[in-house]
């Protein structure tokens, strides 16, 4: 089964893979073609896992909710030669209970996270993402990266330093960034980062 916006017959390395305007009623897709980019816009409640080779390898989600993205192949379906990182996946807000997982460490490269200090309908402050999480291995537990009051929480960082957190409307971080959240085997997840000005990643937001 095919998401709403593919066309009848099978994506190609040159198409746009573009979800928009879907709910997904809760089913998963499964995208083993090759495509150029894949770009997932103002929809919900569905799974995607990307298997396929994705040429620009770069992924954009904006403006989703209760999304699930499971990125590349398990190892067991991979000799290593097959196995490359995604190279930029760009989140920004507003996201909602949005679960990122890689099938395997080695599909880890960037992701670009724009969080945009502003206030939700109620008023409340917030920085457009509220329960998004992490996972290098599908098996692993999840890093929640902002959690449902919508706070920033750091990786955990090593034994004997302090967690940092940042909540909406306290301050503390510099909205003129982006974040750039990297894995490694050694130190874990990562968050540094990125002068928006640098125009690297444009935000869609």
């Amino acid at each position: 089964m095919l998401p709403l916006g593919l066309p009848a017959r099978p994506p190609t390395f040159h198409l746009t893979l573009s979800v928009h305007d879907l709910d997904g009623a809760d089913r998963s897709w499964v995208v083993e073609s090759a495509v150029a980019k894949i770009s997932i816009f103002n929809s919900q409640n569905l799974t995607l896992h990307l298997r396929g080779r994705i040429l620009t390898s770069t992924v954009e989600a904006f403006k989703c909710r209760n999304i699930r993205l499971i990125i590349g192949r398990s190892d067991q379906d991979n000799s290593a030669d097959e196995v490359q990182p995604l190279g930029t996946l760009q989140l920004d807000p507003p996201l909602e209970n949005v679960t990122i997982e890689y099938a395997a460490p080695q599909h880890v490269g960037k992701m670009i996270l724009a969080p945009l200090a502003t206030r939700d309908g109620a008023g409340r402050p917030t920085f457009g993402f509220s329960s998004l999480s992490v996972r290098a291995n599908t098996t692993d537990a999840p890093t929640i990266l902002f959690d449902g009051d919508g706070v920033l929480h750091f990786p955990t960082p090593a034994a004997g330093e302090r967690a940092v957190t940042i909540a909406p409307g306290v301050g503390g971080l510099d909205m003129a960034r982006q974040l750039v959240v990297s894995h490694n085997e050694e130190q874990g997840w990562r968050i540094t980062g990125l002068e928006r000005g640098e125009k690297d990643y444009p935000v869609m937001a």
